[in-house]
């Protein structure tokens, strides 16, 4: 939930010419590229992914060459494509070839629809980088380069923090580094109540109850993200409930119950989410 991953869409098109010549490379690859997607699934991680690139990687997937090696990283990687459908992060066309990324990754081996996607993936990192931020995840071999992706126009440098793993252990190091925790925040208390200069602070219901620890650890980690804040509907309670952060240079949160919805929950988030706990 700490940041948006795009991933190298290398990983899902393969050039046949250089799988043919570097098939040990590709075997590597569908061992290792499983261990992020469980990442972002344990993360319950944002991912950069529209349907109309979906749609081109369902069609061009190297499912004759995935066959060679083991059928399991096809399997793997359409369910993990499809599943976190809820959690994918649209963007809009962009042909500005002004924007460029270092190095490209944009590949010769692409078809004209994969390009126009990875191009409109670059535009969106170069005017969407923050807030929250983006992460490049990008298998080493095809990445090769030993610095982060940097998108530019008109030398204008944008750097987008890369992973480039060659192992299972920089995978798990670099999500530890990023992974967001609840810790209660002692002011929010069983029921609402004011400050000495008349503040209103909130309750945070679930946290005071049986299990509060562990029910606002599930409400956090299965949150949606909105403006930099993450909000879910606590149905055992029948109220909505926001995670803050809790430290400017920490990935620690805090959660409080929203009783005011109509003027305290975004519309985006009403509808993503109903009061049937229901993630849209």
């Amino acid at each position: 939930m700490s940041f948006i991953a795009t991933i190298d869409i290398s990983t899902f098109i393969w050039c046949e010419q250089d799988f043919n010549a570097n098939k040990n490379k590709y075997i590597i690859l569908k061992n290792l590229a499983p261990n992020i997607y469980t990442q972002i699934r344990e993360l319950n991680l944002p991912v950069l992914l529209r349907n109309e690139l979906y749609t081109s990687i369902m069609d061009e997937f190297p499912y004759k060459m995935v066959k060679e090696i083991g059928y399991d990283f096809q399997k793997l990687t359409l369910e993990f494509l499809t599943d976190t459908f809820s959690n994918w992060i649209l963007y809009t066309d962009n042909s500005d070839n002004s924007i460029t990324s270092n190095p490209a990754i944009i590949k010769p081996h692409f078809s004209g629809s994969i390009q126009a996607e990875t191009q409109s993936q670059i535009g969106h990192l170069f005017h969407n980088n923050q807030n929250p931020e983006h992460k490049f995840l990008a298998y080493n071999y095809f990445y090769a380069q030993n610095s982060n992706l940097v998108v530019n126009r008109q030398n204008n440098d944008v750097v987008i923090d890369t992973l480039r793993y060659n192992s299972e252990e920089e995978i798990i190091k670099f999500f530890e580094d990023y992974k967001l925790r609840f810790e209660h925040n002692s002011k929010h208390t069983r029921k609402l109540r004011y400050s000495s200069d008349g503040e209103k602070i909130s309750p945070f219901t679930c946290f005071h109850q049986p299990n509060g620890t562990e029910k606002a650890e599930k409400l956090f980690k299965e949150a949606t993200l909105h403006d930099g804040k993450y909000f879910n509907f606590d149905l055992e309670n029948n109220v909505y409930v926001r995670f803050l952060k809790t430290y400017v240079d920490r990935p620690v949160y805090h959660g409080h119950d929203l009783s005011d919805e109509n003027q305290d929950v975004p519309d985006k988030v009403r509808k993503k989410i109903n009061k049937n706990g229901r993630v849209f």
